[in-house]
């Protein structure tokens, strides 16, 4: 016996009691005993892995890796150290050198399964699915009964929006460990993201029963009903998920809306204080809080809630600010009673003098102008004239003599002369001429952009009545806009030949309050098995009512969701009329019609909307252009039998070959939709 192999035989059993107290979780009793073994054989590779097996398990970064190191400086093709060197910089977020030792690993060693799982889940958080899915094959073909490759098989499968691959996957995974909760949730989670509410409600519900500890799928089930309008159904599960944790950020802010939603405001006010406080970047947290005290007329609190809320939206959601806007607005307005010079006063007061720190954190200062010139502006656009000319006043306090300060508020001021006007002008024509629906229903739009939804609401009903929609009126539903009635004698001459047809099946893309599906309810899909199918990512509240108005709710199917992931999921060959009302960017409507095409029968209609609206300052935003692209792939196989604001087509074969379809879609890239 050499002298080395006598070193190793004498280290053995201080090395065999290190490994058992590692796994005790000794740690400093196994780093002393490898340490020892060490000194006694300072060569030996499998006393520097268990060393900075220690370390790692210590968090001692710096340590585990010298360890390693050392371990492959003696041999240098240590797959396992390799191994557990990836695993060391996973844990520290050194992603890529993580990826790299688990290859190296891998390269030495093909028959180290858990690091195939390992690579995959780093893999999927870099968006690299095709790989992530190599491994987890490789894996699965390794170690069969291997749940943990399926799971993740399931999310990088997800990933790609495969989606019937990625359920199967995740089945298996559940079959193979049917107590993990966790994938459940994210099989939940997949399904939610297809708007199958109902199944992805099952899913979250079986990984409560199976841990009724897991706040992240009480949360999910909440936002499934959340999303489903079913704010009662909600409020209970967000309840049981603050229930195990306090302090759980994002449950607070959904309860709120939902508490809010079933006239429960003083509840929801103190929820929504706690959500500010839990998430206080969330524009969110404020919008909602700001609602709710609005709601129970405490506007005076509410109108810095929204000006903070303000502050924190992101630049690419001007959606969500004009609706703020609007909010603050409709605030401003209340406070002050409609009296500008009262707003402009009250405002200069509570800045100069905060007198809480929702004000003091404004930032607002009386010697800068800018920031009340851009929030006067942008109150302005959306038609919100008070609050606008309170704050274009308060700029003029901060520099009296600033010429270009005092026109922009004349000009202000200006438009909001015009805009009363133009509101005289259309109650006027409204007397002069009781028949025409036109100025009612203008007068509608612009009263609901000025937050007066109930003169608004009053003005569209007597506008559709007038239109020849006498139901509407007898059936009390409620639209606060209307951006179809103008439509209804096109549609009347195109669709009157399909009223009444038995198992007549319609799409709606685009659904908002209902108008649209309410009328092709009374006049088209009248037949007791006539259906129709409603997407959208945020049904207003009213689509609800309105449907239960028509005496037909039972022969809706509302899916909740953006289309891009909805349309997919849908039947092939289906549909008989499909309506695309959705998103006006150019890649969206034509991401919309190549969706929809497979779905839609030969000797279907389509109709798509905006066809002929001009954005003069951004032509992607023209809905024209996508659809004119998709009228390019599909000439051959339609019939063009209505060309205006709308477009009708008749579609007269499939026209696409096999795989076609899926090329010219996955060429698309585009944002998720956005209905504002």
């Amino acid at each position: 016996m050499d002298v080395l192999e006598n070193m190793e035989l004498l280290a053995v059993n201080p090395y065999q009691q290190g490994i058992e107290y590692l796994t005790e979780g000794k740690l400093e009793e196994a780093i002393a005993c490898c340490n020892f073994a060490l000194e006694r054989q300072p060569y030996w590779p499998d006393g520097y892995k268990t060393l900075g097996l220690a370390y790692q398990k210590q968090g001692n970064f710096e340590q585990a890796l010298i360890a390693y190191t050392n371990a492959l400086e003696i041999k240098p093709d240590f797959a396992e150290v390799y191994g557990n060197l990836g695993s060391l910089y996973a844990e520290h977020k050194l992603w890529q050198d993580a990826v790299q030792a688990y290859d190296v690993a891998l390269r030495l060693n093909p028959d180290l399964v858990g690091l195939y799982r390992n690579l995959a889940q780093l893999l999927i958080m870099f968006g690299k699915y095709e790989d992530a899915i190599s491994y987890c094959q490789q894996a699965i073909a390794k170690q069969p009964d291997s749940f943990k490759a399926y799971y993740l098989l399931g999310n990088a499968l997800s990933g790609l929006e495969k989606w019937s691959a990625a359920e199967t996957a995740y089945q298996r995974g559940a079959e193979l460990n049917p107590q993990c909760d966790r994938i459940h949730v994210d099989l939940g989670n997949m399904l939610a993201q297809q708007g199958n509410w109902q199944p992805a409600i099952t899913a979250y519900q079986t990984a409560i029963k199976i841990n009724p500890k897991n706040e992240l799928a009480y949360h999910k089930l909440g936002n499934s009903w959340f999303r489903l309008q079913e704010p009662e159904k909600a409020i209970s599960v967000y309840k049981k998920a603050m229930e195990i944790n306090p302090l759980t950020p994002w449950s607070h802010l959904p309860l709120g809306r939902s508490l809010l939603e079933v006239g429960k405001v003083q509840e929801a006010i103190a929820i929504c204080f706690r959500a500010v406080e839990l998430n206080p970047n969330s524009y969110w947290a404020h919008e909602n809080l700001g609602d709710a005290l609005s709601r129970n007329r405490r506007f005076s609190e509410a109108i810095p809630i929204y000006l903070q809320a303000l502050q924190k939206v992101p630049e690419d959601k001007p959606g969500v600010s004009n609706s703020l806007y609007r909010q603050l607005g409709y605030a401003i307005r209340e406070q002050s009673q409609a009296d500008v010079d009262q707003a402009s006063q009250w405002l200069s007061e509570m800045i100069n003098h905060p007198p809480d720190h929702n004000w003091q954190n404004l930032g607002l200062s009386q010697p800068n102008p800018e920031p009340y010139l851009q929030l006067g502006e942008m109150l302005a656009k959306n038609y919100q004239f008070e609050g606008a000319i309170a704050f274009h006043k308060l700029a003029c306090e901060c520099q009296p003599k600033n010429a270009e300060i005092l026109e922009k508020y004349q000009n202000i001021c200006q438009q909001y002369q015009e805009f009363e006007e133009k509101i005289s002008t259309l109650q006027l024509a409204t007397q002069k001429d009781s028949t025409s629906p036109k100025p009612y229903t203008e007068l509608g739009n612009l009263l609901s952009e000025h937050n007066r939804l109930d003169e608004a609401a009053s003005y569209h009903r007597t506008a559709l009545k007038l239109r020849g929609w006498d139901v509407s009126e007898q059936r009390n539903y409620r639209f606060t806009r209307d951006w179809f009635s103008s439509n209804i004698p096109t549609w009347e001459n195109n669709l009157h030949h399909l009223a009444g047809i038995p198992d007549f099946q319609a799409l709606e893309v685009g659904s908002f309050q209902g108008m649209s599906a309410c009328w092709l309810l009374d006049y088209i899909l009248t037949h007791p098995t006539a259906k129709i199918t409603c997407i959208d990512p945020y049904f207003q509240p009213e689509f609800n009512s309105n449907i239960a108005q028509t005496n037909a709710g039972d022969r809706v199917i509302k899916i909740v969701g953006y289309s891009q992931n909805i349309l997919n999921s849908l039947a092939a060959d289906y549909y008989d009329l499909i309506y695309i009302d959705g998103c006006h960017l150019a890649t969206v409507a034509f991401r919309d019609a190549l969706l929809s095409w497979r779905l839609l029968k030969v000797g279907g209609m389509a109709i798509f909307d905006d066809y002929n609206v001009s954005e003069e300052d951004n032509d992607e935003q023209e809905a024209k252009r996508g659809i004119n692209l998709f009228l390019e792939k599909v000439k051959d196989w339609v019939d063009i039998i209505d060309e205006g604001y709308q477009l009708f087509l008749v579609k007269t074969g499939d026209g696409f070959q096999p795989g076609e379809l899926e090329m010219l879609l996955s060429e698309i890239s585009g944002p998720n939709q956005a209905y504002y």
